[in-house]
């Protein structure tokens, strides 16, 4: 591709020389092109313009151009064939009105460019730039004069070309659940916020998917040539499936949430830990009558951990589990009612909640019922976000969603994360206790 425009290093060419030159022996200047030429450099200015002239023409364009050689102007005749090859002409006029003359793909920055400007090989200049793990065995001092070369000479990955040679494409696929209140929940949004930073941080397009229809979203991300999936999906039966899937066509799989599956890692929070934690320090507040709100949890990992976790706090405090305490079904309203309805010596005085939202409807069935909260119920949850905005500001576990996300994309670029991997290759994030006003102390 050839390009006119403004630059020192070029061969200067007058709007005069383009017009006098004669053409070489074997063709002519076609009129119309030089006419075309002649009226953009009267009629722009100052003003820059993308003349294209493309493949629709037949014929062959000669066209002439001048160059310095030894201080003497020397005619340049370029012969090409118009039906083969597109030219861009940038025009840039100046005040002076000369032009300059330049192979527009010749001025562009190689990798053995920076290479050279680096002073190391093309390969780890590839690997640091493209941001593959191998790069990592450089030294940071090295990566860092790699990607300085190539900040200097203004150096732009082509993506297509590099995926299209590779057969890899610089994206992760991002399967969501397909569940609107899951996929658009405030777990969901930031732990996609902590992916979204860290991609951006790499260089590294994301393309979205909702797990409703896997074997179509499977079809989309081979065509893209995409090899690195997350996985957002917290029904077992969709992570199931995508695991198969991603194992029969050899592509890279993080789970967020839940466990891992097979040789596929999971990234998730420390729920067992993190619910343990907070029924201790509801004992150490003085509640001895602390009921659980939960789910089904046999159908879910995390409802599962945090469940156990609620038991071994009460045991390691000292206090006995006591199953008319625990609900554990999907409609929670019902037996919330039972429990406030029960006289001050067997009511429970604090609730220790799998969820800010369910924390919260408690506070608010109590404020119904003429209790008060904290004073008569204290209520504790998981999310931290939501809790502010709570009738009594909510003590809460603060998941660090967005450092689930965060860890989820750089496990599956980097392979591994600087922590312990559970056995059932699960990478536990430790959450954050947050204690605000809906605890009350009793003694």
């Amino acid at each position: 591709m050839f390009c006119i425009a403004k630059t020192s290093s070029c061969f200067p060419v007058s709007p005069a020389a383009v017009q006098s030159r004669k053409p070489a022996a074997g063709g002519e200047i076609p009129d119309p092109q030089i006419l075309a030429l002649r009226q953009f450099i009267e009629m722009t200015g100052r003003r820059i313009l993308g003349v294209t002239f493309s493949s629709f023409f037949s014929f062959k364009f000669f066209f002439g151009v001048a160059a310095f050689g030894h201080g003497n102007i020397s005619p340049l005749i370029y012969q090409w064939t118009l039906d083969k090859w597109r030219f861009q002409l940038i025009i840039n006029a100046c005040q002076d009105k000369r032009f300059y003359l330049f192979r527009e793909d010749s001025m562009a920055a190689t990798l053995k460019d920076v290479a050279k400007l680096a002073e190391v090989d093309i390969g780890s200049v590839s690997r640091t730039l493209g941001n593959h793990p191998r790069a990592q065995k450089l030294r940071p001092e090295t990566r860092q004069r790699i990607l300085e070369a190539a900040h200097k000479l203004g150096y732009r990955r082509n993506q297509f070309a590099a995926a299209m040679r590779t057969g890899v494409n610089a994206a992760v696929a991002i399967i969501n659940s397909g569940d609107y209140s899951i996929g658009h929940g405030q777990s969901a949004t930031h732990v996609l916020y902590g992916i979204l930073d860290a991609a951006g941080a790499s260089n590294y397009a994301l393309k979205t998917y909702t797990d409703s229809d896997l074997s179509a979203c499977m079809e989309d991300i081979l065509s893209s040539q995409i090899k690195n999936v997350i996985s957002m999906s917290t029904k077992n039966a969709r992570r199931e499936e995508t695991a198969v899937l991603c194992r029969q066509y050899g592509l890279n799989l993080v789970f967020v949430y839940e466990t891992g599956h097979g040789e596929f890692p999971a990234v998730a929070s420390s729920n067992y830990e993190n619910s343990r934690d907070v029924v201790k320090y509801l004992a150490s507040m003085g509640h001895r009558r602390i009921a659980l709100v939960c789910g089904e949890y046999q159908f879910w990992h995390y409802m599962t951990e945090k469940y156990n976790g609620y038991l071994a706090g009460l045991r390691e405090s000292g206090i006995e589990p006591e199953f008319s305490l625990m609900i554990c079904e999907a409609d929670i309203t019902a037996k919330v009612h039972e429990m406030l309805d029960r006289p001050p010596e067997t009511r429970p005085t604090a609730f220790f909640c799998i969820g800010d939202g369910m924390a919260m409807r408690v506070q608010r069935m109590a404020v119904r019922k003429g209790l008060r909260v904290p004073e008569d119920v204290s209520t504790t949850g998981f999310g931290y976000a939501e809790g502010e905005n709570a009738l009594s500001p909510l003590t809460s576990v603060n998941e660090m969603y967005e450092r689930l996300g965060d860890s989820a994309f750089k496990l599956l670029i980097q392979g591994r994360l600087d922590f312990p991997q559970e056995p059932d290759g699960t990478y536990r994030i430790p959450g954050e206790l947050v204690k605000r006003e809906s605890v009350a102390k009793l003694n």
